[in-house]
């Protein structure tokens, strides 16, 4: 089978064959479980000039979501599932797209429930994908209460902030946080108070010895790409009950990356200004200054390439 995709690659680049071709071979890869295939395929799609098109990224994460089910919900660091496979964590202001992003991207309708209504998602919420395979991506996405303007009392809100930062600091299994900002208001009070607690989270386990922090592209780990390169983070202050006690070691600082949302409801102008807002929030708040930003739309779907390249590039060794 390698051979015969070394040899499509190869096609490929010589004449560039048009989308639809390049479809149906990621849609045959993604049914043998070859997603490292399906990937480099695009790599190959990418050389040769052929775009991509909505069925391509159908295809891409059909290939590489099987299986997705809700698994638990958690309201503190003890309710926790235990460690396990590697985490996405989703966060951002109430009412920002968190959970339709997420379907979005594991390309069902409803796995994550959505609403509205601000505040709708009330715990954290983890769902499993490809438990039950033995080959392919396996991780968990984690979909949290959003901060801000969620209807809930003051005291909810700071246990939930509280449980959010030292989970960025210590849970192990936590390997990228997508910080979803409206691309309509740019970074507001909410999301810059969510910047400086996971650069303080990112200070807390350097402290372990990862080097500069979770910023993806900023202190002493590179762009995210290849990881920290630091010693290893003690994640066995997780917590207690079921998911405390570990002795689960963070390997690396997790990747930071803003996803600014509903991009379809503002105009390209404004859409540049709020991505520099955006890097610009993040540097202030002690990120690093090249923390990657990317855009996206539930709606018309935009963003699904480079989300899935950027969860690759986090999970592509399990593939």
């Amino acid at each position: 089978m390698a051979g015969v995709v070394a040899q499509a690659h190869a096609r490929l680049r010589e004449t560039g064959l048009a989308a639809t071709a390049c479809n149906a071979l990621i849609r045959h890869l993604g049914r043998v479980d070859l997603l490292s295939d399906v990937f480099a395929l695009l790599d190959s799609m990418r050389a040769a000039k052929v775009k991509p098109d909505a069925e391509t990224w159908e295809f891409v994460a059909n290939a590489a979501v099987k299986e997705v089910a809700f698994e638990c919900s958690a309201v503190s660091m003890k309710t926790l599932p235990p460690p396990g496979p590697p985490e996405i964590l989703f966060v951002g202001r109430s009412n920002v797209g968190k959970s339709s992003l997420v379907n979005m991207l594991v390309n069902r309708k409803a796995i994550a429930p959505t609403s509205s209504k601000p505040g709708f998602t009330t715990e954290l919420n983890f769902y499993s994908v490809n438990a039950g395979r033995k080959r392919g991506l396996r991780c968990r996405l984690v979909d949290v209460p959003g901060l801000g303007f969620a209807e809930a009392d003051a005291g909810r809100v700071d246990s939930w902030r509280s449980t959010l930062q030292r989970y960025l600091a210590v849970r192990a299994p936590l390997r990228c946080a997508f910080h979803l900002i409206d691309a309509r208001d740019g970074p507001q009070r909410a999301d810059r108070d969510l910047m400086a607690m996971a650069a303080a989270a990112a200070a807390e386990s350097g402290s372990g010895g990862s080097g500069g922090g979770g910023a993806e592209g900023s202190g002493g780990g590179g762009d995210g790409e290849g990881g920290s390169s630091g010693g290893d983070v003690d994640g066995s202050a997780e917590g207690s009950g079921g998911a405390g006690g570990s002795d689960y070691v963070r390997r690396q600082p997790p990747a930071y990356v803003i996803v600014l949302t509903k991009a379809d409801r503002v105009a390209a102008p404004r859409l540049q200004m709020a991505c520099a807002e955006a890097a610009a929030a993040a540097a202030a708040a002690g990120l690093g200054g090249d923390v990657p930003v990317l855009v996206s739309s539930s709606k018309t779907r935009t963003g699904r390439d480079v989300l899935w390249r950027r969860l690759y590039d986090v999970l592509g060794e399990q593939c």
